[in-house]
């Protein structure tokens, strides 16, 4: 049984520094694309196109750290086996013509529409979740090759490379961070 926790304010700083971040970067949206959108037949000459798409974007984002700072987040780690099935399943469906879509001669988005998800996102997450779980079980014996070492690496190293395959960049900056 888990030990009730008490919950913690929150943390005033942060929270402004990620809406003041938030806003900059829907404010740079707005003037790196309003020429760009004004002059494309496929925005309809909306000059606000891709600023109400990034505004949209913004305001479900707070929205969900909204909920996400009432989330529990130990109560997430018995989870941790559901998200690394989900994203390799996932990351393996991205690879196959006609359910992962293709931008810009990358295929690493799933979805229909203008609504796509991007399966590495999910993968950061549960690769987290997993080492945590995993040192947590497994604290007595992380020094053993085996079990403390090989078996996260194996865990890292799949879900990393098949991010790899389409989206070298983020499997750089996900992997040996997870490791360190």
């Amino acid at each position: 049984m888990e030990a009730v926790r008490d919950k913690e304010p929150i943390d005033r700083w942060l929270f402004v520094v990620t809406f003041v971040l938030l806003l900059l970067g829907v404010a740079i949206v707005l003037d790196a694309s309003y020429a760009r959108d004004m002059a494309s037949k496929g925005t309809g000459y909306n000059a606000f196109f891709s600023f109400s798409r990034q505004a949209i974007w913004a305001v479900i984002g707070l929205v969900t750290l909204a909920i996400g700072i009432n989330v529990p987040y130990w109560r997430l780690k018995r989870f941790w086996w559901i998200g690394v099935v989900i994203s390799f399943v996932l990351l393996v469906a991205v690879m196959i013509p006609g359910v992962g879509i293709e931008v810009n001669g990358s295929r690493r988005w799933i979805g229909f529409s203008f609504i796509r998800f991007q399966p590495s996102e999910l993968a950061k997450i549960a690769m987290v979740l997993f080492l945590a779980r995993y040192s947590e079980v497994w604290r007595d014996k992380i020094q053993h090759l085996a079990k403390g070492f090989i078996i996260p690496v194996l865990v890292v190293l799949g879900l990393g490379g098949l991010v790899a395959i389409e989206d070298l960049g983020t499997s750089i900056t996900m992997s040996p961070g997870t490791l360190a």
